[in-house]
């Protein structure tokens, strides 16, 4: 534990050098030695308790912050600031930082990276390791700057340094009432006492939230006492920690640092310390590497909520669809909701609903024009003032809008130098499908079909109808768009679009149809494949497989012989029975869609009762 001993030293030496100083201006420090170390025991106390525990409301039980945190890297220039690629490889481990870099600091990184839990386990290093850099650090001082946020003195312009010479128990009084001593003056003289302290107690001084700050005026006031601290702390560190969207300025003597996503070795030890079982870390990270979500847990916030579920129920859920809604509710609404903080849009009818739908069109339109999760902040502007009117908001407020979903949301970040991205991939793709699923018909754009695959499958899974949606594209989507336009999609279109629906696991409802569509899609599925002549010369792939027998889970095979005749037995290089159908000649001129004069069938996937 921290020794009690300093105080003691402090106190004496801080008064002995101030004394002159406060004589001439007739002021006393009216604190007793007593009091400053009750004070500063009691503030340790409080660091303790806040810093040893991580709790959240998945959680079966609290973590201690020692037992499971993982050491995160700390990239040296923030993502908005790199030019290149390369910049990214210029990073140390977060413990390290520490020592290696002279000054103070301020640590960015995006909702959920962990800027919170390694200010604890700072805290809790200095507190019980007594070889966490004694010779740099000798005591934590924190202040949750969210309180300030709440508190009735928000227009306080020294409120940061009010807050440490309370948390000091340091006060400092006129001697007489009526003195010549103006406010000015009796304010430097209260910072003079405090920096006199701090620069002999070695403190880490943590302003923790600066983004949780709503007021515009309380954070330009807790960013001029910041840059007072930064100039006047000689001896010690101190820390500002705010998502990466919500720092734009620049302080003297303060280096700006972001926290990294974590890399796939820190994801493992991650989950081994906590689930703090090798077999059960084991099929943790075997589950999540074989689902589309895996990209999301390089964020400690998923990852931890991920093990947090695992852990009460033995496993990852098994639809994809509740792990998406549950990351995008954790990011929009749900972590701020569980820790108490408010964010306030300046947009007024701009609230969580309204930004759902928002990013969900952001993801359509950049995932249908620019094919990528990347773009520019032209692209951005572009399609935000395409879609701007149907939000109600200013085509001019394009970039502070995408800045509050940034800082609120993270699912949105900028990437680098007027660069932005989407945080995740599977999200963007969710988000798409989202949109897509809500439009009153699929469309029928074939460019906008063709670069859907994966967010078509999840389309499919999270339509009220799984089978009607999926008959609707293979029908109506997939073969007339080849009948009219004679242009097939591909061969990697329809894997991709399939082994996503593998993923996905949509749950395909009884449908007279949907055996039809698998026989169809199998078809098409051939059809887009290059190499003709070697057609049925090697069986589908295994995801095929798979996806037939999800089908067929709920559903009775094809019945072939109402709309179609065997016309030709084929062979696959396994030795199984593809047959060719011919459409009978009664049924064409009836039939209430356009069919296929012929398709292909394995024999597993069609029913010969009535052969």
């Amino acid at each position: 534990m921290v020794k009690e001993v300093i105080t003691k030293l402090i106190f004496q030496e801080a008064l002995k050098t101030t004394a002159k100083f406060f004589k001439e201006r007739k002021l006393k420090v009216d604190t007793t030695e007593v009091q400053v170390e009750e004070a500063i025991a009691n503030h340790l106390t409080y660091i303790d308790n806040w810093s040893k525990e991580i709790n959240f409301s998945d959680l079966k039980k609290t973590k201690l912050t020692a037992q499971v945190y993982v050491e995160v890297d700390i990239s040296l220039i923030p993502r908005k600031r790199m030019f290149h690629q390369s910049e990214r490889t210029e990073k140390m481990s977060s413990r390290k930082t520490l020592k290696d870099l002279i000054g103070h600091l301020v640590i960015v990184g995006q909702p959920g990276a962990g800027k919170t839990t390694l200010m604890k386990y700072w805290c809790q290093s200095i507190i019980w390791d007594a070889d966490f850099y004694p010779d740099t650090i000798k005591v934590p001082l924190f202040i949750k700057l969210r309180d300030i946020n709440d508190s009735h003195k928000t227009d306080e312009k020294n409120i940061i340094m009010n807050a440490l010479l309370g948390l000091l128990g340091l006060k400092l009084i006129k001697e007489q009432e009526h003195d010549s001593l103006n406010d000015d003056e009796y304010t430097r003289a209260k910072e003079t006492l405090l920096f006199s302290f701090l620069n002999r107690m070695k403190p880490l001084i943590i302003l923790d939230g600066f983004d949780e700050v709503s007021s515009e005026k309380t954070r330009t006031n807790i960013i001029n006492n910041f840059i007072k601290l930064t100039l006047n702390v000689n001896e010690g560190i101190v820390i500002l920690t705010c998502r990466s969207s919500d720092y734009n300025y620049s302080v003297e003597r303060a280096r700006v640092l972001e926290i990294c996503s974590l890399d796939e070795e820190q994801i493992k030890r991650f989950a081994l310390k906590w689930l703090e079982d090798n077999h059960k870390a084991d099929d943790f990270l075997l589950s999540l590497k074989s689902s589309p979500f895996y990209d999301t847990a390089i964020r400690p916030l998923t990852i931890s909520h991920l093990c947090a579920i695992y852990e009460r129920i033995g496993k990852i859920p098994d639809k994809p669809k509740t792990v998406y809604k549950k990351i995008i509710n954790l990011l929009l609404d749900e972590w701020d909701e569980q820790r108490g903080v408010k964010r306030m849009s300046a947009y007024g009818n701009f609230e969580t609903d309204r930004k759902f739908e928002f990013l969900c069109r952001i993801a359509f339109e950049i995932s249908c024009d620019y094919k990528s999760s990347s773009f520019t902040e032209r692209t951005l502007e572009t399609v935000f003032k395409k879609i701007c009117g149907d939000f109600s908001l200013d085509k001019k407020d394009a970039k502070t809008v995408v800045q509050e979903i940034e800082s609120h949301t993270g699912l949105i970040l900028q990437s680098g130098y007027e660069t932005f991205e989407f945080a995740h991939k599977s999200l963007q793709e969710f988000l798409c499908a989202e949109h897509l699923v809500k439009l009153p018909s699929i469309p029928i754009n074939l460019q906008h079909l063709s670069i859907f695959p994966n967010e078509l499958a999840i389309a499919v899974t999270i339509s009220s109808n799984p089978s009607l949606y999926f008959c609707e594209l293979v029908f109506n989507r997939f073969l007339h768009r080849t009948f009219e336009y004679n242009t097939p999609f591909s061969h990697r279109f329809f894997s991709t679009f399939v082994n996503r629906l593998v993923l996905e696991k949509p749950d395909f409802n009884t449908s007279e149809d949907i055996s039809f569509s698998l026989v169809i899609l199998y078809t098409l599925f051939r059809r887009g494949d290059s190499n003709q002549l070697r057609l049925f010369e090697n069986d589908l792939p295994l995801q095929f497989e798979k996806f037939v027998s999800l089908i067929l889970e709920r559903n009775t095979k094809f019945e072939y012989a109402k709309y179609y005749r065997i016309e030709e037995s084929l062979h696959s290089e396994n030795s199984e029975v593809v047959y060719k159908l011919r459409l009978l000649k009664n049924i064409k001129a009836k039939a209430q869609r356009p069919l296929p004069d012929y398709i292909f069938a394995k024999k597993s996937f069609i029913d010969e009762s009535n052969n």
